[in-house]
């Protein structure tokens, strides 16, 4: 379990990283009217699937994928910036540090670390133990072609 937490969050900032609301790749794809805002990326995994998902709404949603895998590409070849890499450590650190702000924040996360069988409090080591190749490394495996789908929930056409 303990592994598997820690490629969910080596995932997370990767995909933090490549698709932040405040980097290039969202910005663009809003100028361009690709996208609209409320664009959402995560990770999610359990023993025995993992997956990436991303949603948003586009008038044009197969454009936008082909936007999104050459984003990918261009973020697989050249890397992630380090200072982002290291930014999205930070501003998990500060996450998991504002959930103790709150009884209801407490209790949802030692319910969800002892769901997964992790201690609560080894998630600062965690996320300490995340090198910058382990997101490289993993970025060639989640983001392989036979991967991708497309799934578009367009409206009931009236007859």
């Amino acid at each position: 379990p303990r592994e598997r937490y820690k490629r969910a969050e080596t995932a997370n900032i990767l995909l933090n990283a490549m698709f932040s609301e405040a980097g290039d790749f969202y910005l663009r794809m809003l100028e361009s009217g690709l996208l609209s805002p409320g664009f959402d990326v995560g990770y999610s995994s359990n023993e025995k699937t993992a997956y990436v998902m991303m949603t948003g709404e586009s008038d044009n949603p197969e454009m936008l994928l082909c936007e999104i895998k050459k984003h990918i590409s261009k973020s697989i070849e050249e890397g992630i910036c380090k200072d982002d890499f290291e930014r999205e450590k930070k501003c998990m650190y500060a996450s998991y540090i504002s959930d103790f702000d709150l009884t209801e924040d407490i209790a949802f996360s030692m319910n969800s670390y002892t769901w997964e069988g992790v201690d609560l409090f080894a998630y600062p080591d965690i996320i300490g133990e995340i090198k910058y190749e382990d997101v490289k490394e993993l970025s060639l495996e989640l983001f392989k072609e036979e991967y991708f789908t497309l799934s578009v929930v367009a409206p009931q056409r009236e007859e």
